[in-house]
Parts: structure tokens; sequence; C-alpha cells
């Protein structure tokens, strides 16, 4: 979600300030200049709390979690495996408050 909305953005700002350019990340002061990918690391620090490029990809996963999209499914596209969304989706339900096993049972039990 967050990248679309990003993609919509983007676009809005090459169409405004006529600029051509077919990169997904660009500085606005020179389209042509290479990005320093080292700043983003620090924003996964505060993000998710590690700078590990693994981390990236569990964020990415997360978010799709968050917009209900079933781990099977990432898993399909993504290939990562059940420990990988296991924790992500750990880390979702804690987001929620679900994080003891009672209170997925009590979830599970109102659903039947």
């Amino acid at each position: 979600m967050q990248m679309k909305k990003y993609k919509e953005v983007r676009k809005k700002f090459l169409e405004k300030y006529e600029i051509e350019s077919e990169r997904l990340f660009f500085d606005d002061y020179d389209v042509d200049k290479e990005i320093d990918n080292t700043k983003m690391f620090l924003v996964l620090k505060k993000v998710m709390g590690n700078m590990q490029a693994g981390g990236v990809a569990k964020y990415a996963i997360i978010q799709l979690l968050r917009e209900g999209i079933p781990a099977y499914i990432i898993s399909n596209f993504t290939n990562y495996k059940e420990d990988v969304l296991d924790y992500c989706q750990e880390q979702v339900d804690a987001e929620r408050g679900l994080s003891s096993l009672s209170e997925k049972s009590r979830i599970l039990d109102s659903a039947l």
C-alpha cells in the first residue's frame, strides 16, 4: 500500500516538474544522480529495529499481512517459508494485541 502511494506521488511529481526518469527512487535535485542506499538502512533501523537487508523483505511482508493478504499467497510470490512468515505474522498479531494463545483461541472460537 505504501509503495502504491509512493508511485502515485512520484508520478505526480515527475509530471509537475516535467522530469523524465525510469528510476523508482531519485534525487529531485539531480535526477541522474546515483542514490546512496545506505540512508535506506538507517530508516530501516528505525522501523524494523535492525539494518539487515532481510529486514526489507520482512517489512514488506508485514505490510502485506496488515492488508489481509494470506500468508500462503505471500509465500507463493516471495518464496519465503514458514519461519519468516510466522515471525512476520507474530509482529502483526502483537500490534493487534493478539500475542497470547488464549486471545487467538477466543477469536477462533467466536468464528466457529
